[in-house]
């Protein structure tokens, strides 16, 4: 018997699903119970990390909205993150080589090129 692939799920894995191809983690696939099913038809965001399949609080928190301000000193900018549900907003300075990667994985998971 194979067990449902989201995490701490114990019910029978009964129906497959597919992650998509991309550039960092490569190509996933799980088994998961007919409920974890209904859930990912139904447009219930998910994820796959390695064999497990995320959803609900397991998934990474959902980002109420961002900012950028470019420095005044280095060549660079400064990425504001305002995450839903908390208060405290969260910033990282970004060198251009990480923007354009961050831009270039962007790019990629909303099929541009």
């Amino acid at each position: 018997m194979i067990n449902c692939s989201v995490l701490r799920c114990t019910n029978p894995g009964s129906a497959f699903v597919a992650g998509t191809q991309n550039l960092t983690v490569g190509y996933h696939e799980a088994y998961v119970c007919a409920e974890h099913k209904t859930l990912i038809d139904a447009g219930t965001p998910w994820d796959m990390q390695e064999r497990h399949v995320l959803m609900g609080h397991d998934l990474a928190p959902v980002l109420g909205n961002w900012s950028a301000r470019p420095s005044t000193g280095s060549n660079g900018f400064t990425l504001r993150l305002e995450i839903a549900g908390q208060i405290k907003p969260f910033e990282v300075f970004l060198m251009p080589t990480e923007a354009k990667m961050l831009s270039t994985f962007i790019s990629a998971a909303n099929g541009a090129d």
